[in-house]
């Protein structure tokens, strides 16, 4: 589809902008995905340049099953940002945009303003053994912040014996809504099912189920990892995050980002969770990967 380049801001937004920035010279940034959540702006003033992420779209497979599982409304829940910012800010060691003002308005739109960050998204064939340090770091710091309840990390009203019970239920509903070949699909959604039955899960931490190196800057020397996207936090089993990790990570990058880690954790066991959570991380399309017999059969790293 092709892209409007000189999409404007809607108006009624931009009075709801804080005084002194400008957007009559807003310049919109092509969307990097057909299914990106964001709208996206440059706003240049004479002092600094900010980024103004306008909420146009929560209806891709990946937002609509964060609703389905963890009732994420994001056009709403932007309204909680503040806390979020700050709660993620304690506790991990990498560096987050400052948050400026965040909305939530269906009449006006939902949108986060930041400062624009010097860096660049990484390049997954160049990732430095310093930036999966940082990385390991940074989940191992998360996963300190150990919850009983789960769903938003604002309002966690889910208790953990409801866990398997939504997760069974998303994954049905999802394998029908957008389930393929369906000989193939069902030996992968019984799987999942059979494996949720021996699913043991009382603790959950702050996640990001659409982890992706993508989500980061790194710093023009290549030497600081920066957080950059804080959209789809929740509270979550750590598990999603080791089978997850196990298609970002190459092996000498697991290698290494074991290292570090294992120095505060022990690595959870993903026999169970694996063919469970790979089957709900494909159906949210959080890689992109359409090719479900080599999703579910990728590398085993932990």
């Amino acid at each position: 589809m092709k892209q409007n380049h000189n999409k404007k801001i809607p108006a009624a937004l931009i009075e709801t902008l804080p005084n002194g920035i400008a957007a009559e010279n807003a310049e919109f940034i092509p969307q990097r995905f057909a299914d990106s959540t964001h709208d996206l702006w440059r706003l240049k003033s004479t002092q600094d340049n900010y980024f103004l992420k306008v909420c146009s779209n929560t209806e891709s497979p990946f937002w609509q099953i964060m609703q389905q599982l963890f009732g994420v409304d994001l056009r709403d829940d932007i309204a909680s940002f503040n806390a979020l910012y700050g709660h993620i800010s304690s506790l991990t060691s990498l560096k987050i945009p400052e948050l400026i003002q965040s909305q939530s308005s269906r009449q006006h739109g939902s949108y986060i303003l930041t400062p624009e960050v010097d860096g660049s998204v990484p390049d997954n064939s160049k990732i430095s053994v310093g930036i999966v340090e940082q990385l390991a770091q940074h989940l191992a710091n998360l996963h300190q912040d150990r919850q009983d309840n789960w769903g938003l990390i604002h309002q966690p009203i889910y208790k953990s014996g409801h866990w398997v019970l939504r997760l069974i239920d998303t994954l049905e509903k999802s394998a029908h809504k957008w389930g393929g070949d369906k000989t193939t699909d069902n030996a992968y959604l019984n799987a999942a099912l059979d494996a949720c039955k021996q699913l043991n899960v009382n603790e959950f931490v702050p996640m990001m189920p659409d982890l992706r190196w993508d989500q980061f800057l790194i710093t023009k020397n290549n030497s600081e990892l920066i957080l950059l996207d804080l959209d789809a936090f929740v509270l979550a089993p750590r598990e999603l995050d080791f089978v997850l990790l196990e298609y970002l990570l190459d092996q000498q990058q697991f290698e290494c980002f074991v290292e570090v880690y294992s120095e505060h954790h022990t690595i959870p066991e993903l026999k169970y969770a694996r063919p469970v959570y790979r089957l709900l991380l494909f159906y949210m399309e959080v890689l992109g990967e359409q090719d479900i017999d080599k999703w579910m059969n990728a590398a085993h790293r932990f």
